[in-house]
């Protein structure tokens, strides 16, 4: 009972400390100069996830007048204040009994850093997010966690800047747990869509697809400055203890760009799951009760233009579940009726090159198949591959994103294994990256190693 007490404690005061300390003003009610004061911090916040570290009072201050322009301006800088001092002490305080211990205990939370700033135009006053406002403000935004790796990222980007990575250790491997966490709600996301789409909540996610993967995409570019960063430090400057840490920093690091960049593959691999269960399970809800030959409906999910997310509704519904379509058709049709059909030209030039990209994945996945059988174990993606192209090399890509694959059950692998007469030894395929590239022509690209098991 007592295991968690501290913890939940202490993030009850910090709502309770904003709240009292925001709401005891005489000439405005308590409602209204609480909301100020939160939205004076998710002005704040969403500054810092710009990039903002730093956020002139100024403007602050100009932005709730224009939410609004009945508080005074004077108004306006007492309710800013007390985000940050109490009483005239920096920091808002909270009391609790602490019942472990049997005596009455003090919290005090800093949610924002002020300081005077000098530049051009002379002195100003700039706040900036502390690590237990940043944290306040994750709490109360019910999005993704993407943003709590933006913000980490972030904060370790201006301790890089300041020289003080020395303390950064923590915040290397915090962000390493919060990326590998993300990534395996991703992988989660994903096998459910393939297993039971019409558990998955499509529409929020198409609500916050868009700006998920905008975040991600940031995130990725934070990393690159980061490491830009750390470049610029010349080791044989530093003390053998900073040295060391900022080695082992990098290396956390390194394998949390690897895992975020995975991260990002894989969520906008999204969109194509959902289009392959919505098809999926529109010919599960639909073949039987529309007399209508498959291949001619089969068009419409050629089409590139069609948005993953327009389909979704096929994705939610759930197997066995009758829904009468017939009542939308006036024409009755007969089981596999022949009937004519005129295709127009894009779609036939969409159908052709549909048919000339499976036929060239096939051909590839032919050669891994027969290159694999005939050795003992593994063979390299450089043994197989004479002529690159951008299909092919999107095939490895997607196989490298399974990870691990069986033959007998993927799609194109099971078209392939038609041509073989014989039984294949192994069942599955494993697919793994090298940190070589291979240059062919104009292509250069990772070298990948494909090992064959039962």
């Amino acid at each position: 009972m007592f295991k968690t007490f501290h913890e939940r404690v202490f993030t009850i005061g910090e709502f309770a400390a904003l709240y009292r300390n925001l709401t005891s003003f005489k000439k405005i009610s308590p409602s209204r100069s609480f909301s100020i004061g939160i939205l004076m911090l998710i002005y704040i916040f969403n500054k810092t996830l710009e990039g903002e570290k730093e956020v002139e009072v100024k403007s602050i201050i100009e932005n709730m007048k224009n939410i609004d322009n009945k508080i005074s301006e004077d108004l306006l800088k007492e309710i800013f204040e007390r985000l940050i001092f109490e009483n005239g002490f920096k920091g808002l305080s909270f009391q609790y009994y602490d019942y472990v211990e049997g005596i009455e205990k003090k919290i005090k939370y800093n949610f924002l850093d002020i300081l005077p700033k000098r530049d051009i135009s002379g002195i100003k006053t700039v706040v900036s997010l502390t690590k237990s406002g940043k944290d306040f403000m994750l709490k109360t935004l019910e999005v993704y966690k993407e943003l709590q790796i933006t913000m980490e990222l972030l904060f370790l980007q201006e301790q890089f800047r300041k020289g003080t990575f020395i303390n950064a250790r923590n915040s290397a491997e915090k962000l390493k747990l919060v990326v590998s966490s993300e990534l395996e709600n991703i992988e989660k996301l994903i096998y459910e869509i393939r297993r039971a789409p019409w558990r998955v909540e499509f529409k929020k996610i198409e609500e916050t697809y868009d700006f998920t993967l905008n975040q991600l995409q940031n995130e990725k570019q934070i990393f690159d400055r980061i490491f830009f960063l750390i470049d610029e430090y010349n080791l044989d400057t530093l003390s053998e203890e900073k040295a060391k840490n900022l080695n082992y920093i990098k290396k956390i690091l390194l394998e949390s760009r690897e895992m975020h960049s995975r991260l990002l593959t894989k969520y906008q691999q999204i969109t194509t799951e959902i289009m392959r269960a919505g098809e999926k399970n529109f010919w599960e809800h639909i073949i039987n009760e529309i007399n209508i030959e498959k291949k001619y409906l089969d068009k419409l999910f050629l089409y590139k233009e069609l948005n993953p997310f327009s389909i979704y509704i096929f994705s939610s519904l759930k197997p066995k579940k009758s829904i009468a379509f017939n009542v939308f058709f006036n024409n009755s049709y007969e089981h596999n009726q022949k009937s004519s059909i005129i295709l127009d030209e894009n779609e036939v030039e969409n159908i052709d090159e549909q048919k000339m990209i499976e036929e060239m994945q096939i051909s590839f996945l032919k050669k891994l198949l027969k290159a694999l059988k005939e050795v003992e174990n593994k063979i390299y993606l450089s043994q197989i591959i004479e002529k690159p192209n951008k299909i092919i090399l999107d095939t490895v890509l997607y196989m490298h994103q399974l990870k691990t694959i069986n033959i007998t059950r993927e799609p194109l692998f099971k078209k392939a294994l038609k041509d073989f007469n014989e039984i294949f030894e192994f069942k599955k395929i494993h697919i793994i990256p090298l940190e070589e590239e291979i240059t062919i022509e104009d292509f250069t690209f990772t070298e990948y190693i494909f090992k064959k098991s039962r």
